[in-house]
């Protein structure tokens, strides 16, 4: 008779030093297609491998799903073809839940060093039309999650494949609620619209976020209220100084909480390195509450060209910084402090042991810092692994 093989261990992301050596109980639900129809079975894996049989099977199944429904605690990897079959399957055999499971599990395939990142973002051009918001949501968190692994030189590609993947459908969603728009459709265009703008360099997108800052920052008008922190990071994200000073004016002017964070938000968002500069010394140099200002120390981190500068300005600051940055109520901004390296590499693996001994005096400084560490450690691990299949596959893009 037909049978499935099961085997099980600890899922360990790349770099990890924990043991894989791990068995339980674990309820395995399969379903695959015969010529009768879509049967489904469930199976106690107990061990360390085990053989089922499908007792509803003839003959060996053309496609066989390892998590019916998406319901089993555990992420399914699969041999031989049989991971290409589900992929290019896709609906006529995938319910939603388990669209949205093979996606996820793929990502972490991925990242625990058991799928090329190729075969995951593969996966993408598949999925990124779904009508289903959250398989869509999966197939983006596939394509960001991958943008740290990209050489600086092949972002362009990068961005174009973004492009290619959701642009036209970003841009029918735009940045305003339309009539009848429901509450999948809003929750889709904050994911997206932003996304691709930003990820996929989309100039109209940014163009009309400019537009709509403008007119938000003139009258406090014609952003919905759900995306203003998006639309003004984003018109950040290709503004100039003259949108940088436009922010900090009308910061001035605003006690309204949220808009304040939009704003802030926005100061963070530039890449211009000068403005990058000029966004840290407002932490500094400006009569902004540190507790809101303190978000602007990670400015320019998430930009290749501007990564070091959050740490280089701490570096620099660090004292007069641990006497502006609030303290107490057992959350010390100083703890944080840490996570203001960036980059998966050695320099900053050595960038970090700056913070080793200064942490120790702040409430749960310790633990953040050896979370940092760990952060770091995992990523330049999972860089040095993914990174030469990731670069093969953007020089095709």
């Amino acid at each position: 008779a037909p049978s499935v093989t099961i085997r099980q261990n600890r899922y360990l992301p790349i770099g990890s030093d924990g043991s894989k050596d791990q068995v339980w109980q674990i309820p395995v639900c399969v379903k695959y297609r015969t010529a009768q129809g879509v049967e489904k079975e469930c199976f106690l894996l107990d061990r360390a491998r085990e053989d089922f049989k499908l007792a509803k099977a003839s003959s060996c199944p053309a496609e066989l799903a390892a998590n019916d429904n998406g319901s089993g605690y555990y992420i399914a990897g699969y041999q031989g073809s049989m991971l290409e079959k589900l992929v290019d399957q896709g609906e006529p055999f995938l319910d939603t839940a388990e669209q949205i499971t093979l996606l996820h599990d793929l990502r972490s395939l991925s990242d625990g060093g058991s799928v090329k990142e190729s075969v995951t973002l593969g996966a993408v051009p598949v999925y990124a039309k779904s009508a289903e918001r959250q398989v869509v949501s999966q197939a983006q968190g596939i394509a960001n999650g991958v943008r740290a692994l990209v050489p600086a030189n092949l972002l362009p590609n990068y961005a174009r494949f973004v492009r290619k993947m959701f642009s036209e459908r970003a841009e029918a969603l735009g940045w305003s609620a339309k009539p009848g728009d429901d509450s999948e459709t809003r929750l889709l265009r904050a994911g997206m619209v932003p996304f691709v703008a930003v990820n996929g360099e989309d100039e109209k997108l940014q163009r009309e976020a400019r537009r709509l800052a403008g007119e938000w920052l003139r009258d406090r008008k014609g952003v919905d209220p759900d995306m203003l922190s998006s639309v003004l990071s984003t018109a950040a994200h290709s503004g100039d100084r003259a949108l940088f000073d436009r922010l900090l004016e009308e910061l001035k002017k605003t006690d309204d909480r949220s808009q304040r964070r939009a704003i802030l938000g926005a100061l963070g968002s530039f890449r211009d390195p000068k403005l990058v500069d000029a966004a840290h010394e407002l932490v500094l140099h400006s009569d902004i509450d540190a507790r809101e200002s303190g978000m602007l120390i990670f400015a320019g981190r998430n930009d290749p060209k501007t990564e070091r500068m959050p740490f280089q300005f701490v570096k620099t600051n660090y004292e007069e910084l641990i006497k502006r940055l609030p303290t107490g109520g057992g959350s010390d901004f100083g703890a944080a402090l840490p996570e203001v390296v960036a980059g998966c590499d050695a320099q900053a693996m050595e960038e970090i042991k700056f913070f080793e001994d200064r942490v120790k005096q702040f409430a749960g400084g310790p633990r953040t810092y050896q979370q940092a560490v760990e952060s770091l450690r995992l990523c330049t691990a999972r860089k040095a692994a993914l990174g030469p299949d990731v670069v093969k596959f953007f020089e095709k893009q």
